[in-house]
């Protein structure tokens, strides 16, 4: 948002007043293009570095068992929400982080780490928490990131939709 507006000079000192204008917003295949660069310059520089990747996915189930998916500006596909954390960061906090980021978490009852993923991710080992999270009650609204999110009943997922969780290394 840009700020601009008029000062004047008052007894209690100086007031300014202040208006708020919001740019037109950028077509949405441009976004989602330069969305898709910026996350191959984000794996160009995971390959740079060499060290190791650490990462949290949600399984977000609502308070009607069906499980939250996201469909990103960067990638084809539905996929669970998650993202990076730092070594220091816990996985349960990354994941609560990261789900309110992306759909808006607005509570939960429950969450728990599942198991822990060890996977290569573009050419650089990455370990992944899978964090459970019950009872999502979230408030969606689009990003940069997040284009949509679908309610799925998880009995009925198409194979390869959870590829993530198909060879856990440890619980």
């Amino acid at each position: 948002m840009y700020l601009h507006g008029r000062a004047r000079k008052t007894a209690h000192g100086i007031h300014t007043r202040h208006r708020t204008m919001t740019p037109p917003p950028l077509p949405r295949r441009l976004v989602n293009r330069l969305m898709h660069v910026a996350d191959k310059a984000r794996r160009a520089y995971w390959r740079f570095r060499g060290k190791t990747i650490y990462g949290v996915v949600a399984k977000a189930y609502t308070t009607d068992g069906t499980l939250l998916l996201i469909r990103q500006t960067y990638s084809s596909g539905w996929h669970l929400p998650g993202g990076g954390r730092s070594s220091r960061e816990a996985p349960i906090d990354a994941a609560l982080r990261e789900l309110r980021e992306e759909v808006g978490l607005k509570s939960w009852t429950d969450a728990q780490v599942q198991c822990s993923v060890g996977r290569i991710l573009s050419g650089v080992p990455a370990v992944i928490d899978v964090v459970e999270v019950r009872n999502v009650v979230y408030a969606f609204k689009r990003s940069l990131e997040v284009e949509e999110i679908g309610l799925f009943n998880p009995r009925h997922l198409a194979p390869g939709t959870l590829n993530i969780l198909e060879h856990p290394t440890h619980p």
